[in-house]
């Protein structure tokens, strides 16, 4: 009854629910105030100043409760690049999550896609994960200067092998008695890539995009995109480190680079990958993902010899403007062609040839790089 609310009421305020609603909302203004965000928009003023930060840790990183991650579980990659948004507003966090995700990487240099802590999650042949250690540490360190992390000692999980035939392993991890240093970490994350017959980065069972799990299922299926995205980390993480091992990976990347411009340029734009029989993904003319934004925001990223002309592509045939939307490939597949479960998403729908975000706002990134900030303004 009405007596009994107000009753139950009285009760939390006596208790100082009043009191905790204020620390939290203080709490709040103080941490929200760090960033502002001055635009002749203000609603994406606001959006970039308030919201997104405000999402960002309550849901992203605090809960693992996003519109579509509600699982709870931390993904290796997936909070790795939450925690971009919060290198000038929240680097202590950054540093401890550096040290956090190098806990879950295996001897072997591959890491667990995703776990409930301590140690429970999945081992999987995902190729992409390992490398935004080195990638978030790299942006760390140019965004703080704190070279100190690098030294911080951290085990490795032991390996435990995949079964044949099994594309993933889940299970309770085991903390090896193995410890290195997070520069250490992040060397052996780049040094456990395999390269193919392309001399590019094998696919395994996906390279950032999951649901392309079948096109490098063998072992032999290699990723145009992964090429450019371990080119860029070589290049951001080699100021970090002494001489020696710094212009060893300096010669990686011009390999990798050459390696792309050699055999993935299809003549507009970049190949999305080789199946593992050594047929392109990605080429001019085909009826299923003929352009795949991710090579082509990447190579500008990356600094390729012909992203101009790439991005070019990739503007002229993934943005629909009228559906308001930023395509991560075109067209979608719905006939031969079998990449993997993203054909279980109906054509054009997340990522079998809609919009899926992340890739989009790597294709705003690659306009900015370039200096085309109207473009990168109207996406």
């Amino acid at each position: 009854g009405v007596g009994d609310a107000n009753g139950i009421r009285a009760a939390f305020l006596d208790g100082g629910a009043q009191t905790r609603l204020s620390q939290a909302r203080a709490m709040w203004a103080q941490r929200l105030s760090a960033l502002s965000v001055r635009l002749p928009d203000a609603a994406m003023g606001v959006l970039l100043g308030v919201w997104f930060p405000y999402q960002t840790l309550s849901s992203r990183i605090r809960a693992r409760a996003g519109f579509y991650q509600a699982g709870g579980a931390i993904g290796f990659r997936d909070q790795l690049q939450d925690m971009l948004a919060l290198l000038w507003t929240n680097p202590e966090r950054v540093r401890a999550h550096l040290l956090e995700a190098a806990a879950h990487q295996f001897e072997a240099g591959d890491v667990q896609h995703w776990w409930h802590p301590p140690y429970l999650g999945v081992r999987t042949r995902i190729t992409d994960d390992r490398l935004f250690l080195p990638y978030v540490t790299a942006a760390y360190l140019r965004a703080t200067q704190d070279m100190s992390v690098l030294e911080e000692s951290v085990p490795y999980l032991q390996d435990a092998p995949i079964p044949d035939g099994q594309e993933d392993f889940y299970g309770e991890a085991t903390p090896s008695a193995v410890r290195e240093s997070l520069h250490e970490h992040c060397l052996r994350a780049v040094r456990s890539v395999r390269l193919g017959e392309h001399g590019l980065p094998l696919m395994g069972a996906g390279d950032w995009n999951d649901g392309m799990n079948a096109v490098g299922r063998e072992g032999r299926g290699e990723s145009v995109f992964l090429g450019f995205f371990l080119s860029a980390v070589l290049r951001d993480y080699a100021p970090f480190c002494p001489q020696e091992e710094a212009q060893a990976l300096l010669r990686q990347r011009e390999r990798l680079m050459d390696a792309l411009e050699t055999h993935a340029w299809d003549g507009a734009w970049y190949l999305r990958a080789w199946f593992d029989d050594g047929t392109p993904l990605g080429t001019a003319g085909a009826k299923e993902c003929e352009i795949d934004g991710l090579s082509q925001a990447w190579a500008v990223l990356a600094g390729a010899k012909r992203a101009e002309q790439a991005l070019d592509s990739a503007l002229a045939r993934l943005v629909d403007t009228d559906a308001g939307i930023v395509r991560l490939l075109h067209p979608p597949f719905d006939g031969a062609t079998e990449p993997g479960y993203i054909r279980g998403y109906p054509p054009g729908i997340r990522e079998n040839g809609g919009q899926y975000t992340h890739a989009a706002a790597w294709l705003v990134a690659a306009c900015a790089k370039l200096g085309r900030m109207e473009t990168a303004w109207s996406l």
